[in-house]
């Protein structure tokens, strides 16, 4: 017997007119293939996250959209050190409980940050600041990596992909007479990971050199913490509507 199908058993397999099964959970009509986009675009389907609360319902293509944007759905913690996974809506309450970020009042489209530096310069990670903006809580971000040792700032919006893109940031750092801007970064989305954003070209970064040409005596700290952290470096983070 030939394991070489027929032109007939070939035909068969993809006929438009062939009997198929909806593929669906929940669904097990039975159709013409020809009918199956028609199908399902007309047919409901539930959140995948309505187990954690998500009332969503709707067509296929919506319902692809919407996962995406829920905000149920389960996303990283944005400080880098915390690897919990977080409900979206529960990532502004996570943070204020476990990380002790600074916050600024609401209404402002710029914050100014002075990071603290060791005299090394060793330290990975500074606390996040959070802000408010347009009615929109932004994570506002500034890292060292031990891998290439640069640092880097951005900000993250506690929201999805199509709330980012609606908003860019300006980053300045300066000291020292010295001032380094960056226009129209872009911003982050809530789901995007610490490691990838400092992947991106166009994240904000400074060279350790540049750091050390920045920074300023902090005489401002404490006289307990001046072992700890003696100098400083001033960075903004400004927001603007993206054009």
């Amino acid at each position: 017997m030939s394991d070489t199908m027929s032109d007939l058993e070939i035909h068969e397999a993809g006929c438009d007119f062939r009997t198929i099964k909806c593929s669906f959970d929940g669904c097990q009509v039975d159709m013409m293939a020809l009918e199956f986009d028609d199908h399902v675009d007309e047919m409901h389907i539930a959140c995948e996250n309505e187990d954690e609360g998500c009332e969503f319902n709707g067509s296929a293509p919506q319902n692809l959209e919407h996962q995406s944007q829920c905000s149920f759905r389960m996303v990283p913690c944005p400080e880098r050190f915390c690897w919990n996974l977080v409900m979206e809506r529960k990532v502004l309450h996570h943070v204020q409980q476990n990380h002790s970020p600074t916050e600024d009042c609401g209404g402002l489209d710029i914050v100014h940050k002075f990071i603290l530096l060791r005299k090394d310069l060793s330290g990975k990670s500074w606390v996040m600041r959070l802000a408010t903006y347009q009615g929109l809580s932004f994570v506002l971000q500034f890292e060292k990596s031990d891998e290439d040792k640069f640092y880097y700032a951005w900000v993250s919006v506690i929201g999805a992909a199509s709330v980012a893109n609606k908003y860019r940031v300006v980053i300045t750092a300066e000291g020292n007479g010295c001032k380094l801007e960056m226009r129209h970064r872009k911003v982050y989305p809530i789901d995007v990971e610490v490691q990838e954003i400092m992947n991106d070209k166009e994240c904000f970064r400074m060279s350790e050199d540049l750091v050390l040409l920045f920074r300023e005596d902090n005489c401002d700290v404490e006289e307990r913490e001046k072992d700890r952290y003696s100098h400083k470096l001033h960075v903004s983070y400004r927001m603007v509507l993206k054009p």
